[in-house]
């Protein structure tokens, strides 16, 4: 009875063999739609989702401490020993397009994520356009899941810009 008592405790206590999946909401169905219009629709529904919508550069980053997938990445650092990529970026705010303006009264700004496996990666000195919610601790929070998009030329803001009129 003891042994079984043991083992029943030991299988609640290992992990699960099922593998973790990063769960996004649904997104469109692209059928007939082109990848532009599809695109447009998906970034509609995320303004539409988003408390924040802003775009910002990527300054540098809050977490000292780097995933497993960094740590295997060299390149993950320079040569200054500065990171060059990461999941909670530092931001300076360029310009806000949705959400209440006391978020926005200082430039310097800071997303965190909500899973660390599936976080998305943010390239320091790069221009993108998040799209965020405020966490009850008042943090602003991206994911995977949000559409935010790296910029890098104005043709590529303008084109997003229209698409959250």
């Amino acid at each position: 009875m003891l042994i079984q008592f043991i083992i029943g405790l030991m299988a609640l206590a290992m992990p699960s063999a099922t593998p973790v999946s990063c769960e996004c909401p649904l997104t469109p169905v692209k059928g007939d739609l082109s990848e532009s219009e599809w695109d447009r629709l998906v970034i509609q529904q995320a303004y539409d989702r988003a408390e924040l919508v802003f775009f910002a550069e990527v300054t540098g980053f809050g977490d000292s401490s780097q995933s497993m997938d960094e740590a295997n990445l060299e390149t993950s650092w320079n040569a200054t020993e500065e990171k060059r990529f990461g999941t909670t970026p530092q931001l300076r705010l360029i310009k806000s397009y949705k959400g209440p303006k006391k978020h926005f009264r200082k430039s310097d700004l800071q997303i965190t994520q909500r899973w660390r496996l599936c976080d998305m990666y943010f390239n320091r000195a790069e221009t993108y356009v998040f799209f965020a919610k405020l966490g009850k601790d008042g943090k602003l929070r991206t994911s995977i899941c949000d559409p935010n998009r790296l910029i890098r030329f104005e043709e590529q803001l303008a084109e997003v810009e229209g698409w959250m009129e």
